[in-house]
């Protein structure tokens, strides 16, 4: 299985996707390249942000995510970690 360690893929949490639509196309792309799981890196900026606010963020977006992805087969799965 080919594993994309770093993506900025959860929708509006970092400079990386600005919204559900660019998170599912970037789904394809990977899809496209032979990818079936992307591990979701967010930025975490402890100046910031405290821990317990980035980690509920980062469900949430989650969670939007895959409820976008039901309905297109054959995206890759996301599993959650954390830039640092």
């Amino acid at each position: 299985m080919i594993t994309d360690f770093h993506s900025h893929v959860l929708p509006n949490i970092d400079d990386g996707s600005s919204s559900l639509e660019m998170s599912i196309e970037m789904l394809r792309m990977e899809a496209a390249q032979g990818i079936r799981r992307v591990i979701a890196t967010p930025h975490f900026y402890p100046r910031h942000d405290s821990p317990e606010r980035f980690l509920r963020r980062r469900a949430e977006a989650l969670n939007r995510l895959q409820e976008a992805m039901e309905i297109e087969e054959g995206l890759p799965q996301i599993e959650l970690a954390a830039e640092i």
